[in-house]
């Protein structure tokens, strides 16, 4: 399946298993690609995903 939107953060998309994903947030109210942010925020996220118990990533 190409193309799928999914919620939480995934190392490989749980509809087809392709490790070609893209990671976007929304930011009051825009939404923005993870893949751009720098560390600093990537870490910020992992925190914020890791207290809800949704983080899975091995490395951001």
């Amino acid at each position: 399946m190409e193309g799928a939107t999914v919620r939480g953060i995934h190392e490989e998309c749980p509809n087809c298993g392709s490790t070609n994903v893209e990671h976007m947030t929304r930011v009051t109210g825009f939404f923005s690609k993870v893949g751009s942010w720098n560390k600093g925020k990537l870490a910020e996220l992992r925190d914020r995903y890791r207290s809800h118990g949704n983080f899975n990533w091995v490395e951001v």
